[in-house]
C-alpha cells in the first residue's frame, strides 16, 4: 500500500516526471532537427541563388560592354559616312 510518505510513491512520481521530461525533450529535439534541416536546405538554395545572381551580373556587365562597343562603332561609322557625304 502506498502512503503519503512512502518512498515507493516518491520513486514512482520521480519516474513519471523523468519519463515525461524525456518524452517532451524527444519531441522538442525532433522539431529542432526538422527546423535545422529546413534551414540547411534554405542555405543551400541561397548559395545557389547567390551564384546565379553573380553569373547574371557578369552577363549584364558583358552585355553593357558589348552595347557600348556597338554604339561607338555606330557613331564611328556615322562619322565616316558623314565625311564621305561631305566630300
Amino acid at each position: 500500500m502506498l502512503t503519503k510518505d512512502s518512498s515507493d510513491l516518491k520513486e514512482l512520481i520521480k519516474d513519471v516526471v523523468l519519463q515525461l521530461k524525456e518524452e517532451m525533450l524527444g519531441s522538442l529535439v525532433l522539431r529542432i532537427e526538422k527546423v535545422e534541416s529546413k534551414l540547411f536546405e534554405k542555405e543551400l538554395e541561397n548559395g545557389k541563388l547567390a551564384k546565379e545572381i553573380e553569373k547574371l551580373g557578369k552577363t549584364v556587365n558583358e552585355q553593357k560592354n558589348e552595347n557600348e562597343r556597338l554604339q561607338k562603332q555606330i557613331k564611328s561609322q556615322g562619322e565616316i559616312n558623314e565625311t564621305k557625304m561631305n566630300e
